[in-house]
């Protein structure tokens, strides 16, 4: 009985090996996939792997003589929080099942279930959809989302895709090359393949996920990533290749991720940088198409329509301001202004900071004559400013001269030198005040000149510490000027319209259009930091600009009228891009002091604090004011028999003589009853009598 027992015990283990066996081989002849990524392969190997394209999942690929072939594809979609397996793709010989959960086609026919012919069955139950081939294949596909097929063994080393090769050994470095090849190949990267040559990349790939514990990419992201960036930089468009579960980004709101991007982002304040970049796209994050940065409050990307503004505060879109005489609208991040009073002004300051007639302001740098306004009212007027490089400096530029013509005629114009001279075209010197017909020219102060006109033209030159030009207009010339100051028809997003009437985006193209000699090289814009390149410039310029911005000064006075953030970016750039940069730095101050009296707001004594040199400077007998409003200060200017300058312009500061005191001829302030009398170019001494036909005088 006891041997009984002992082959009942040998028979037991006998069946338990064979039942082992059995359930091994059929184990490793079946591959399958489900959930979001995850894949088995024949030899046994699980691994994940996160693509979203059409992929072979098994293929014969060493056929024997007479031997049957076929295929399997599957895709899965993305769905929220999860994806799906969307169709599946069976070839036969040359029979083409196309699979979907609501419909089946064959060659592109549809066909009903239960289908039977041609040794093919399909099925479709309450849980899954079959198919089972005579040539030694059954696809499984749950309604689950998991799919699985099973091959005989004849096909051992005979198959490749996702599913292995059915060799017996691991499948991981196949699936890792598989994975490689099908990324770097694919159609997608069409315009990067001819540019950089993705075999050392595929490589990589491949050294890459034979490293990993899994196939789902994440160790392959910066062989990935890097070829993405290569293709940019040779200059192709790579794809957006990333996906939620491959080598994925996480942008800030509003923003999304882009492998091929400006790095030049367009904000509201400069919506159009992108247009001038000159640097190769990149990786990153960025505003959607139609968006820019809202880098004026909230620092999201928005529609360029509601961008909002800023003065005093913030203004949302289509919101007003409206304060010392002018009526603004927030329109697209820009102020579209419509002057409550009688003029318009556009201004030169610090040799290369342009404000228009309507109030766009652009920096551009010049080496020529330009045409800054002209208009086609009668008198005809051209004003011309001459720009140039005023050290070694490529982008330190001076305003130095204006030149102002009537009616075209070029032989009877005025110029205005940066040295403060008058002088007439054939180069004589204008001794001041100057009258003649419509036109009077005198010194405001000893830092500036003024020109007034009959015909609603008004110039104030600066020439200390800078040359500076204010053009002031007459609602007359309104949508009747061009040039550099713009078109004046109160709207700022025309005012870059060329000689050839384009509206450019572009600060130098625009500018360049108005030089009045096309031998003259080409200005430009500057896009870099000026203070990069001059650590001691930038020192000073961070020592003394923050001054404009100091509640405790006395530009304090001006901050609800005027956004003083301006002025010091405007100090910062001048003052770090200037050889001079104690001119350009003071030539901004005086600029924001200026600003603040046309806003109502006269700013007095802030010279004790920075730039004060000029105010004890002044020649002996003359006194500094910050409000100087006269426009006859010269004993000559008493004498004159058309007398017909006004004080309506804005109060300057810089040196002259105290009230009731003017200068004679040898610059000397002098009471008025001291001042000598002026007949025929004949000075006459005062106290002294002369005969002008039989009367004495």
């Amino acid at each position: 009985m006891k041997w009984k027992v002992v082959w009942l015990c040998f028979l037991a283990c006998s069946v338990s090996s064979v039942i082992d066996v059995q359930a091994e081989s059929v184990y490793k002849r079946t591959c399958s996939t489900w959930g979001r990524e995850h894949f088995k392969t024949f030899d046994g190997d699980v691994y994940q792997f996160p693509g979203m394209c059409e992929y072979k999942l098994v293929k014969t690929c060493k056929n024997s003589e007479n031997s049957q072939t076929f295929s399997m594809d599957i895709k899965r979609k993305e769905n929220p929080g999860n994806s799906t397996i969307r169709f599946v793709v069976v070839k036969i010989n040359s029979y083409l099942y196309n699979i979907s959960k609501d419909l089946v086609t064959l060659d592109e026919h549809s066909i009903q279930l239960p289908y039977y012919q041609a040794g093919v069955q399909l099925e479709k139950t309450e849980f899954y959809l079959k198919l089972y081939s005579q040539v030694g294949i059954t696809v499984m596909w749950y309604n689950d989302d998991a799919v699985m097929v099973e091959i005989d063994d004849e096909y051992a080393n005979r198959t490749c895709g996702l599913c292995g090769d059915f060799n017996g050994n691991s499948d991981l470095r196949d699936q890792g090359e598989y994975f490689c090849k099908d990324f770097f190949k694919n159609e997608s990267w069409s315009s990067c393949i001819p540019l950089i040559d993705p075999e050392p990349y595929i490589q990589a790939c491949v050294k890459d996920m034979c490293h990993c514990s899994n196939l789902n990419g994440s160790c392959v992201c910066s062989t990935l990533s890097e070829f993405s960036r290569q293709c940019s930089h040779a200059g192709g468009i790579p794809p957006n290749w990333r996906t939620p579960k491959l080598c994925a980004k996480h942008c800030p709101p509003t923003m999304v991720y882009d492998e091929n991007g400006s790095p030049c982002i367009n904000t509201c304040r400069f919506p159009d940088t992108s247009l001038v970049c000159e640097d190769h796209n990149i990786d990153g994050c960025f505003c959607p198409p139609g968006t820019v940065l809202d880098d004026v409050s909230t620092g999201k990307c928005i529609p360029l329509s509601d961008c909002p503004c800023k003065r005093d505060k913030v203004y949302k879109f289509n919101e007003v301001y409206q304060k010392g005489g002018e009526n603004c609208t927030c329109i697209a991040g820009k102020w579209s202004c419509e002057s409550l009073q009688m003029h318009a002004t556009c201004s030169v300051e610090e040799g290369s900071y342009i404000t228009t007639f309507d109030g766009k302001d652009f920096t551009f740098h010049g080496d020529c004559d330009y045409i800054l306004a002209k208009d086609y009212l009668s008198p005809n007027v051209t004003i011309l400013v001459h720009l140039t490089q005023c050290s070694r400096q490529q982008y330190d530029t001076c305003l130095k001269s204006l030149k102002i013509q009537l009616n075209s005629d070029k032989n009877n114009a005025i110029i205005f030198t940066s040295e403060g001279r008058v002088k007439m075209k054939n180069g004589q010197e204008v001794t001041l005040p100057y009258y003649t017909g419509d036109i009077s020219i005198f010194h405001a102060s000893s830092f500036h000149i003024m020109l007034q006109t009959s015909f609603g033209l008004q110039l104030q030159i600066q020439h200390v510490p800078l040359m500076q030009v204010y053009v002031s207009l007459e609602q007359s010339y309104r949508e009747k000027t061009r040039g550099l100051c713009g078109n004046y028809n109160m709207i700022q997003s025309d005012d870059m319209k060329t000689r050839q009437g384009m509206v450019e985006g572009e600060e130098g193209s625009f500018s360049n259009s108005w030089k009045t000699d096309y031998s003259c090289k080409d200005g430009r814009g500057r896009l870099d930091d000026p203070c990069s390149l001059r650590t001691e410039n930038e020192k000073y310029a961070k020592h003394w600009c923050p001054f404009l911005q100091n509640p405790n000064k006395t530009f304090a006075r001006c901050h609800s009228v005027m956004d003083a953030e301006i002025y010091y970016k405007r100090c910062i750039y001048a003052s770090c891009n200037c050889e001079k940069s104690e001119d350009c730095l003071c030539a901004v101050f005086s600029s924001f002091a200026r600003a603040c009296a046309s806003k109502g707001v006269f700013l007095t004594g802030w010279r004790k604090d920075v730039c004060n040199k000029y105010t004890k400077n002044c020649p002996e007998s003359q006194t500094f004011s910050y409000k100087h409003q006269r426009c006859q200060l010269t004993c000559r200017s008493l004498s004159s028999k058309e007398q017909n300058c006004t004080s309506d312009f804005l109060p300057v500061g810089g040196c002259s003589c105290d009230e009731d005191h003017y200068l004679n001829d040898n610059d000397i302030c002098v009471p008025k009853a001291k001042c000598p009398c002026y007949h025929n170019d004949e000075t006459i001494e005062s106290g002294k009598t002369i005969n002008i036909k039989d009367d004495y005088w």
